[in-house]
């Protein structure tokens, strides 16, 4: 076996059974049945057999890898050309399809036989390339089916219907071009298309096949009623929206949008979700192929974005992050019962009084509005409770309330007790007693309830002056029976000072208790008229009584000075009220012979005092 006189040249993206039907033309034989059967080569199925491509490489002086490369092998409904694998209806394998313009001029620039010169392009037979890219003109497809025998015999076609290629030829016009024309030509010419978002490393057939079920999305998304009338028919049209969809981010989201839309004005929630058709169920069947991974998250983003999907649900393969909840799902993660559940977000808003007929599966609500109201509701603590939890009393809980150290929570349920916040409660007893040292009580360091008492106000009070910083020094007891801020110890003395109230004169008392009188001696000179009494009313009891102003007792005790005190560090009281009288010093007022109640003008006194001294 020798090579053959007549080789046609082996064009880039020529398949191999197109290839044998020229070198056929070339050598003159009538058909690839009889050039096959003169050489005593095999076929299988219609198609070359692997083990005839050494009987063809010997042939055409062509390398056996190159022509294995070309070769069309069908198993099934699947197609395998190199290393590409197509589904048989992607293919036309029946009827001649070719480019008017690119067959043209093929013959006019060729040599030998004119059947021989034009090759078949691959893109030629796949059943969604319409357009030539290169001349920018509709692919033309025969009426002529090959014969069973001789399939794919292109050039015996040529041959045989001459005047029908001549007409195509005559007859073709240009077509615009499309992106999608455009992307699908450099995808089957090298293998790999420019970078498209969603489109990006997924084989040929797949990418094919996702525009077509998004172009159906976005036809049902435009026409709801399409769910019922039936089945969407693949056109051109609709393949290029599809493309289009998918090439434009924002315009797929509107359009998934309108669909997550009239599913929800249906009311159709389910278990499944099925939003999306057969996109939905194209995207889940290949769930595992990496390179749809950005679409799937996409198009489940978009519809948990607005449809009460969960990550449990078994939505394109599950996962992702719930936005919305139906009363059942809240109802099924918060743990709260539904009636219970309903009530809460009808008090937060979350519910309006419309949704009160509905079913639970049909009542949605946002994921963060529910959390929200469910984490207040779970903060929510009744003053009972409060009150074992600090430890004190229901009647001083309820004047903290008054006092403002407790907020009551606004708009409680129907029929609720008052509720408080409990991250509030705790925030409150670990500004009165975190961090405090432990403590044995002690005269001073004294519990609350005896520090109240002995400071008369009130614990209530206290507790304020402690928040405020009046009372800063203050322990815990070791006291196991107390809890809370009950066990809690302030300085009396500290507490005293806190709360004593202010002073409007010197009172009687404390009158006596300066000069050193006793009652029965110091009342008299107290209300004897040396200065101006006021009356005032104690603010506990509201009893009257009487006192010194202080600017008036000052100016008492500047003026005055008592026998007492002139005598002290100078000589005995008995011989300076001789020595004054001898002097003629008299007191202004004498009380009892006592030398305390006897006063004298501090003038003479400091004038006597200086007459000695000279002398």
């Amino acid at each position: 076996m020798a090579r053959l006189a007549h080789v046609p040249i082996l064009a880039n993206t020529e398949p191999l059974q197109m290839f044998v039907s020229r070198l056929v033309a070339a050598n003159a034989a009538p058909s690839i049945r009889d050039f096959l059967r003169h050489m005593n080569f095999r076929q299988d199925h219609h198609l070359l057999h692997p083990r005839t491509l050494d009987g063809l490489s010997v042939l055409t002086g062509i390398d056996t890898e190159t022509l294995a490369s070309r070769n069309l092998h069908v198993r099934g409904t699947i197609v395998e050309y190199g290393d590409r694998e197509f589904n048989g209806w992607h293919l036309n394998l029946s009827n001649p399809r070719f480019c008017p313009r690119c067959i043209e001029s093929e013959i006019r620039s060729g040599y030998g036989r004119w059947e021989a010169r034009p090759h078949v392009r691959w893109d030629w037979l796949l059943s969604f390339n319409e357009i030539c890219v290169k001349h920018g003109t509709p692919i033309f497809t025969s009426s002529f089916r090959y014969p069973k025998s001789d399939r794919f015999d292109f050039a015996m076609y040529l041959r045989k219907n001459r005047a029908e290629v001549e007409r195509a030829i005559a007859t073709c016009s240009e077509a615009p071009l499309h992106a999608y024309d455009l992307y699908f030509a450099e995808s089957l010419a090298t293998g790999s298309a420019p970078s498209m978002e969603f489109l990006h490393g997924l084989p040929y057939p797949m990418a094919q096949k996702l525009c077509i079920l998004a172009g159906r999305t976005e036809r049902l998304a435009n026409d709801p009623d399409l769910r019922f009338t039936g089945r969407v028919s693949v056109s051109r049209d609709l393949r290029l929206s599809g493309f289009e969809l998918l090439a434009d981010r924002r315009k797929l989201r509107g359009c998934l949008s309108k669909v997550n839309k009239d599913f929800i004005r249906r009311n159709k929630f389910s278990k499944g979700y099925a939003l999306y058709g057969e996109l939905q169920g194209f995207l889940t069947k290949h769930v595992e192929v990496p390179a749809l991974r950005l679409l799937i998250d996409f198009v489940r983003d978009c519809a948990m974005s607005e449809v009460p999907i969960g990550p449990e649900d078994p939505f394109i393969g599950g996962g992702g992050t719930r936005t919305w909840h139906t009363a059942h799902t809240a109802m099924r993660e918060t743990g709260i019962d539904s009636r219970t559940l309903r009530r809460i977000l009808e008090q937060h808003g979350v519910l309006s009084t419309a949704d009160r007929r509905k079913s639970d599966n049909y009542v949605m609500c946002r994921v963060s509005h529910v959390e929200a109201a469910v984490a207040e509701y779970q903060d929510d603590i009744d003053i009972e409770a409060i009150t074992r939890r600090l430890g004190l009393t229901l009647p001083t809980v309820q004047k903290m309330v008054k006092a403002g150290l407790l907020t009551q929570k606004p708009k409680p349920l129907k029929k609720q007790k008052p509720k408080f916040s409990r991250n509030a409660v705790d925030e409150l007893m670990e500004k009165l007693t975190g961090g405090l040292e432990v403590r044995d009580e002690s005269p001073d360091l004294v519990p609350l309830g005896v520090a109240a008492h002995k400071a008369v106000c009130s614990i209530v009070d206290i507790l304020g002056a402690i928040l405020q910083d009046k009372v800063s020094k203050r322990y815990l007891s070791k006291d196991p029976s107390r809890a809370g801020v009950d066990r809690l110890l302030v300085d009396v003395k500290e507490t005293r000072a806190a709360f004593a109230p202010p002073s409007l004169g010197v009172k009687c008392h404390e009158f006596l208790r300066e000069l050193g009188l006793t009652y029965a001696v110091g009342k008299p000179l107290f209300y004897s008229g040396l200065f101006e009494l006021k009356k005032v009313t104690q603010s506990l009891n509201g009893v009257p009584y009487y006192v010194v102003e202080h600017e008036a007792y000052a100016a008492f005790r500047r003026e005055y000075i008592t026998l007492s005190e002139a005598s002290a560090g100078w000589m005995p009281h008995r011989n300076l009220k001789v020595a004054l009288e001898n002097a003629g010093v008299h007191p202004v007022r004498a009380i009892g012979q006592r030398r305390n109640g006897t006063l004298y003008r501090r003038s003479e006194i400091e004038s006597y005092k200086a007459e000695t001294r000279k002398s």
